[in-house]
């Protein structure tokens, strides 16, 4: 009797080991533990390794990087994944994660208060801003960054002249929360030197925090800058400080 349940016992086992072990890796690098039935030209037909009573399901190819089978060998699903050694490798850069150049285009609305609330103008201009920026971190959906603003600079006009509003070397913290593969919801705030010219040229900080909807390497948002400074009299002004609020929309791409 003994000899009966051990021999039962082992072919459950063996049955629930060997079947439906294969892997199937995503491109995002999330990964299935799966019974591989059927590769065609476009979809991965599957069932899951813990269910191998249910139904079959679909995977688009476009979606999956490699397969790892039961056997230990790999094969290569997307033409966007190499072999290096024992690891495989993404040959493009994630559009929302990857680090990189990013280029915004900034129409808007600018508030320009000297000394005090009685020294008032309203401006509307364009601005744009270049910088770079990275995330770090392993999780799949939120992470965390670090950007820097190389340079902003925006032109802001009103019937009473013209106002210079710009930005260098402005470090700040970038986080980003990732509903798939090409869109995402994005926070930041820079922070640093700026600088401004209306008639009289203005010397302090800036902050600006802004936020934005990504889709793949665009992003559509919005920015909202402050900026202090100390007037700086050269032609014999009363005011001995500044302050401007901008109010923007944000069009911008990354690289």
């Amino acid at each position: 009797m003994m000899r009966i349940l051990l021999f039962l016992l082992f072919a459950f086992l063996q049955n629930f080991t060997c079947s439906g072990q294969d892997t199937i890796v995503k491109m995002n690098g999330d990964s299935m533990v799966v019974q591989v039935d059927k590769i065609t030209n476009s979809w991965i037909r599957y069932k899951h390794h813990y269910f191998l009573d249910g139904p079959y399901r679909n995977i688009e190819k476009i979606e999956v990087s490699h397969i790892i089978y039961t056997t230990s060998k790999i094969e290569l699903i997307s033409e966007k994944s190499i072999k290096k050694g024992d690891s495989i490798i993404l040959k493009v850069k994630d559009p929302i994660y990857g680090r990189g150049i990013y280029i915004d285009i900034l129409p808007g609305y600018s508030h320009l208060v000297k000394g005090g609330t009685p020294n008032m103008s309203d401006y509307v201009g364009l601005g744009f801003r270049f910088g770079t920026k990275m995330y770090f971190g392993q999780n799949q959906k939120f992470r965390h960054g670090f950007s820097i603003n190389w340079l902003k600079i925006g032109i802001y006009g009103s019937r009473y002249g013209a106002n210079l509003i710009g930005a260098v070397l402005n470090p700040g913290y970038t986080g980003i929360f990732k509903f798939n593969d090409n869109q995402a919801f994005e926070t930041k705030v820079n922070l640093g030197f700026s600088f401004a010219n209306n008639t009289e040229l203005t010397a302090g900080f800036n902050v600006d925090p802004g936020l934005f909807y990504r889709k793949n390497n665009l992003s559509i948002g919005f920015l909202y800058s402050f900026h202090y400074g100390k007037v700086f009299n050269l032609f014999g002004g009363s005011y001995s400080y500044a302050n401007i609020h901008t109010y923007s929309l944000s069009i911008g791409f990354k690289f």
